[in-house]
């Protein structure tokens, strides 16, 4: 789900170096809340990292670049270009996924730096020959 997104609502741009919160999911009118804690970091280094928290650990990916521009209110991510808006410390993100539309609710979050993020990428082993 974290794949395309589209952020939708008023207010300024999310700014690089924050963290999000998933808080719920709608696929298709029917909502549910998050399994585990789930963070979109739109980090100062210019790439979106995905985390999710399953017990104690944080794992997250590099999911490369975005850009936001605020005049438009477009954010590009995961070579796909989506409306976004904010309103204070929500932000609501609206897709169409495989033709279903797709709502995700976020809170910004000071659960974990953009630091801590970063560190929790988890490398993808190269198969060997």
């Amino acid at each position: 789900l974290g794949a395309v997104m589209i952020v939708t609502g008023c207010g300024a741009k999310p700014e690089k170096g924050t963290v999000w919160k998933l808080t719920k999911v709608t696929l298709d009118g029917k909502s549910e809340e998050a399994k585990y804690p789930e963070y979109y970091c739109f980090h100062s280094d210019g790439k979106l990292y995905y985390a999710i928290k399953i017990g104690d650990k944080l794992t997250a990916r590099n999911s490369g670049a975005y850009t936001i521009e605020e005049k438009t209110k477009k954010i590009t991510m995961l070579g796909t270009s989506v409306d976004y808006s904010t309103s204070g410390n929500k932000m609501t993100l609206k897709a169409t996924i495989a033709k279903k539309q797709s709502v995700l609710e976020l809170q910004k979050s000071s659960d974990y730096t953009e630091k801590q993020i970063k560190d929790a990428v988890v490398a993808v082993p190269t198969p060997s020959k």
